[in-house]
């Protein structure tokens, strides 16, 4: 079976598999077929999450396209395993995509100005 829409469990084993290599990218080959083999999930959309992983935890903008569920995900999780500072970057990151976009993005926009808010900035 080859799926063409990503569902959450193959978005939260990006994310999983991710944290476990992060900083070495270069596995990020390796795990993407990981997860392709486990959930169905392309390898390049593997790779496309696992980058915004990478992204988000040091703060330089998204390069690949997420859905607002995922982000949350990925959000919720990053808040949970490194704490406020790194959540910080990970809200830059998306912050910083959606300034380079040229498309209206509004329920990353609503998504981004929740976490905001609750940091009171």
């Amino acid at each position: 079976m080859n799926r063409s829409k990503i569902t959450l469990e193959m978005a939260e084993a990006c994310y999983k598999y991710a944290k476990d290599i992060y900083p070495h990218k270069e596995k990020i080959n390796e795990l993407a077929k990981r997860i392709s083999e486990e959930t169905e999930m392309k390898k390049g959309s593997a790779i496309d999450y696992i980058n915004c992983f990478f992204n988000m935890i040091v703060g330089t903008p998204l390069v690949h396209d997420m859905s607002e569920r995922d982000i949350r995900c990925y959000f919720k999780n990053i808040e949970n395993d490194y704490g406020d500072e790194i959540l910080r970057k990970a809200l830059k990151s998306l912050q910083l995509y959606l300034i380079n976009e040229k498309q209206n993005h509004p329920s990353l926009q609503k998504l981004l100005n929740e976490y905001y808010q609750d940091f009171e900035v």
